[in-house]
């Protein structure tokens, strides 16, 4: 009884159905090749014109025009047109980017965050100089500096920017690499990294990573007898110059939100790129 209804319907295959899906993936395909096409264009005339590729009021725009083609299938095809705009930004800002993206700055200064964030935003693959070292090492950073103290530490720094240098043209598609806080003091990384791609400094005030570490257990170089907040001060006094020079830009950030800090390194990258161009 439900073939013969089923028959009534529609007599086709699922077959049938799936030829017509396949042709009709074709049709999306080649209209989504040209809709990024035009996207690469739109990029080279903001860079021109010094235009941002950030545009909520744009995208805000694009989305309330979904609401004028009414179907069955609403939410759905928001959520997939959602995707295509942030898959057209990301062509964009891929543009604008280089290959590697380094974020430089002191302990607590959210570079593991933003560089989570950046990547996924971004579609960039990612990596976090500690957690390679404390992987290859099966220890944490905190029970390396104990066994085998800073020095070692900073050459199993050195090994990682070597291997990304000598291995740079094995890497499929860009790179964010969250770096530890001491890591830009070497001459040799420093010069790796400059080759390599941009040093983004996070330029976080030391009253602000206070409070964000001073519940932290893990943090060898500040557990070292001195009141806490006094040696934060001074080791961000000794290295406040190298990243400030080391850096091609520097970000401010103080009580921002992940997405408002996110922003404001879109917006310095923009200054920098664009504005060099």
């Amino acid at each position: 009884m439900m073939k013969n209804n089923r028959d009534e319907r529609d007599s086709r295959s699922i077959h049938d159905f799936r030829i017509e899906i396949e042709e009709i993936d074709k049709e999306i395909i080649e209209l989504l090749n040209h809709r990024f096409t035009i996207s690469n264009r739109i990029f080279d005339l903001k860079k021109m014109e010094g235009i941002s590729i950030e545009d909520p009021l744009r995208e805000k725009e694009l989305l309330n025009n979904l609401t004028s083609f009414k179907t069955d299938y609403q939410n759905e095809i928001h959520e997939v047109y959602q995707s295509i705009i942030q898959s057209s930004k990301k062509i964009q800002w891929n543009r604008l980017f280089p290959r590697y993206l380094f974020i430089i700055g002191f302990m607590g200064s959210g570079k593991s965050t933003l560089g989570k964030k950046m990547s996924e935003k971004l579609g960039f693959g990612y990596i976090d100089t500690d957690e390679v070292i404390e992987k290859k090492l099966g220890m944490t950073i905190e029970s390396l500096f104990v066994k085998k103290g800073e020095s070692f530490f900073r050459e199993m720094e050195k090994n990682v920017i070597n291997n990304l240098y000598n291995n740079e043209k094995n890497h499929e598609k860009p790179i964010v690499v969250s770096c530890g806080g001491g890591l830009i003091l070497d001459k040799d990384n420093q010069e790796k990294m400059k080759k390599l791609g941009t040093i983004i400094f996070l330029d976080v005030p030391p009253e602000i990573i206070y409070h964000r570490v001073k519940d932290r257990t893990h943090r060898p170089l500040l557990n070292a007898g001195q009141d806490l907040e006094k040696r934060i001060y001074h080791i961000l006094e000794e290295r406040y110059e190298i990243y400030q020079e080391v850096s091609d830009l520097a970000v401010p950030i103080h009580h921002e939100t992940v997405e408002e800090s996110l922003s404001l390194i879109y917006q310095k990258a923009e200054e920098y790129f664009i504005g060099r161009s």
